[in-house]
């Protein structure tokens, strides 16, 4: 599958120095355990939860380089690989690992 271009506008982005960007409008749970490791898109209206616990324990959210994370899509995974997309109106329940070069298809669960 081959991906298009996209393009946005950068007012709506923060762009991190290591070429994270993430648009203004995503919702952030327990943002100190969500780590991008660069090249990273997350797209309006995503909501990236890091703040579930399983008892006491915090699993932190690993996520790659060269991640692309679609509109409106919900991720709770523990891992994300290298070079995956996830399209508009996906939900990626708990703790699931996406391995590398992996795309999810627009409303997904």
């Amino acid at each position: 599958m081959e991906l298009r271009d996209i393009n946005y506008n950068k007012g709506d982005y923060v762009e991190t120095a290591s070429g994270n960007k993430v648009c203004r409008q995503t919702v952030l749970c327990g943002s100190q355990n969500i780590i991008l490791q660069g090249k990273v898109i997350v797209q309006s209206e995503a909501i990236i939860r890091g703040d579930l616990a399983n008892g006491c324990l915090l699993f932190p959210l690993l996520w790659a380089i060269m991640f692309m994370l679609g509109e409106r899509s919900v991720v709770n995974a523990a891992i994300v690989g290298n070079y995956v997309y996830i399209g508009k109106n996906c939900v990626i329940g708990r703790r699931c690992t996406l391995k590398d070069c992996c795309v999810i298809e627009d409303n997904t669960i």
